[in-house]
């Protein structure tokens, strides 16, 4: 196992692939399936949109940590509850010859932590802001977007460079902006919360 990086992504990703290039698919009128597949390969996420990024990718050549990383970042865009480029995970990958291996980058503590961090002067567990669960202490260091970059150059296809697996998740940010105010009328609703939501302009 490779090791990045501590955390939890709660959005699972499962991209299979028994050869590093995708048999080709239209993919008309699938965008809006969580799970899309060639002959080679198997792309399933929660996000239908998200699958589309990944299957996209196996159409160019990729191989399923090409896809998987696609996805990853356009989950962080279709559902940003669990898409955690914030966060952490692992990726479990099985390569072509059969060897498995796998890549921890679940979040870190800072590197100035240490045991007693979460202890006041009196050794009480601190309670509230400076605790384990709320503020600036209880975040870790997000390992996410670190994993993702050693998976492509230790075993990304070598076809498709970094800004072209990011691109899908940079176009749906461009185009999924209705999407993006669903989620924030859900988030108001849910904590009784006033938004003021202005109509997008061209620019964005």
């Amino acid at each position: 196992m490779t090791k990045t990086g501590k955390g939890s992504g709660r959005n699972w990703i499962l991209i299979l692939a028994a050869v590093a290039a995708g048999s080709a698919m239209s993919l008309h009128a699938q965008t809006h399936k969580p799970s899309l597949h060639g002959r080679h390969w198997m792309a399933i996420t929660g996000k239908p949109l998200s699958v589309t990024a990944g299957a996209k990718i196996f159409e160019r050549g990729g191989n399923a940590v090409d896809a998987a990383i696609a996805v990853g970042f356009a989950l962080a865009v279709t559902h940003p509850a669990a898409g955690n480029l914030g966060g952490g995970g692992f990726m479990m990958i099985r390569l072509k010859n059969g060897k498995t291996t796998a890549i921890d980058y679940r979040e870190m503590a800072p590197a100035a932590a240490h045991r007693n961090v979460y202890l006041d002067k009196n050794g009480e567990l601190i309670k509230g802001e400076g605790g384990s669960l709320v503020g600036y202490r209880a975040a870790g260091i997000p390992g996410t977007v670190r994993g993702m970059e050693l998976a492509l150059k230790k075993y990304g296809s070598g076809r498709l460079t970094w800004s072209q697996l990011v691109e899908p998740a940079r176009r749906l940010l461009r185009t999924g902006l209705q999407s993006r105010i669903r989620l924030l009328v859900r988030y108001a609703t849910a904590t009784n919360t006033s938004l003021n939501i202005l109509k997008p302009s061209a620019s964005i």
